[in-house]
């Protein structure tokens, strides 16, 4: 690499963090939701949000360097929403909202400490935040104990729900199944985007901890279909515990905040209760690009930093449910650059 490359190669490296303390700013100033009905000028954005211009000027000159935002071509006090800048606009939109939770979740201050304390954790080949605090269980401690954060953990975990459900409800078909149990189901949206899609789906059932279903209680559900709501139900319960009967049962986002004895611990609970025939669908990040940019190798270092799970391999999930009495894999599906991966188990 030419000198200076390299040079520009390392300074956009130890300066990456200044990109999502700038898009803080937006989000709380709302500077996006102004140019919802087309491009603004940085005075007239700065007088609707009461804010110093030039500074403001800056702050989106900036932002436009990596796609948040276009400065116009002829007029640099004008800039122009992009895709990346819509996703910021919040209020009134379930997918901008989703994303501005999504944000606040990854820029909680216990997850800043975690990351500052990566050298102790390598060095004590744990979670140095955990053994600090005390937190055995890393996050699910911190979302028990703090109210705060739970409600932020699930509105993050929510966010990711949406971006994975879409293409799970492109690449298959649930019509198969007379009901569907979402095992750490949260909110509730996959299951319920499950059955709007799928109609031949009799029952929907999301299982999760007791306080985060008294927790869903409180959300407005007023918009979705009566034909929804009608099959879906909510059931207090654990991967730990028993699980209703069904034909089919998805996990996502669950068994990755679990080691490998914990996971086997899960999957053999599950397979001793699911009727025989019936699918179990995990839906996790699968590790598998080597030097190239890819999120799961950075969920991974978060789990280790937050949890004692790991994102795994497609032979660390094998080897995981081979020794599993019961189950057998009927398939794998897996882009190696997304946080998108099903392994589909059937009970036999």
């Amino acid at each position: 690499m030419e000198p200076e490359k390299l040079f520009d190669s390392m300074i956009l490296l130890f300066v990456a963090h200044w990109v999502p303390k700038s898009i803080k700013s937006i989000i709380e100033l709302k500077i996006a939701q102004q140019l919802e009905d087309g491009p603004k000028t940085t005075d007239q954005i700065a007088q609707a949000v009461q804010c110093d211009s030039a500074y403001l000027y800056r702050l989106m000159r900036a932002l436009s360097s990596v796609g948040v935002f276009r400065q116009d071509e002829m007029d640099q006090k004008l800039f122009h929403q992009t895709i990346l800048s819509a996703c910021l606009a919040g209020e009134g939109n379930d997918n901008q909202e989703n994303w501005i939770n999504f944000f606040k979740f990854v820029h909680e201050p216990f997850l800043a400490e975690c990351w500052d304390m990566i050298s102790e954790s390598v060095i004590m080949g744990k979670s140095a935040f955990n053994v600090k605090h005390g937190y055995p269980d890393g996050i699910w401690d911190i979302v028990k104990t703090k109210p705060e954060v739970f409600k932020v953990f699930h509105h993050g975990m929510t966010t990711m729900t949406h971006h994975f459900t879409r293409k799970i409800l492109q690449d298959l078909d649930f019509n198969q199944f007379n009901c569907v149990v979402d095992l750490g189901g949260s909110e509730g949206y996959l299951v319920q985007k499950i059955l709007e899609k799928n109609p031949y789906v009799k029952t929907g059932i999301c299982l999760d901890l007791e306080n985060v279903i008294i927790g869903n209680g409180k959300l407005d559900r007023s918009t979705i279909p009566s034909h929804v709501m009608d099959r879906y139900k909510e059931q207090a319960g654990s991967v730990f515990g028993s699980i209703p009967k069904a034909d089919c049962y998805t996990m996502k986002s669950v068994l990755h905040g679990y080691n490998d004895d914990e996971v086997s611990t899960i999957l053999l609970n599950l397979s001793s209760q699911m009727p025989i025939g019936s699918k179990l669908l995990i839906i996790e990040p699968i590790i598998g690009t080597k030097n190239q940019l890819n999120f799961p190798v950075w969920l991974d270092l978060l789990m280790a930093l937050i949890t004692n799970g790991k994102e795994r391999s497609e032979t660390d999930w094998k080897n995981l449910i081979q020794n599993v009495s019961g189950f057998s894999i009927e398939s794998i599906s897996n882009d190696p650059l997304s946080t998108l991966g099903v392994i589909t188990i059937v009970k036999q």
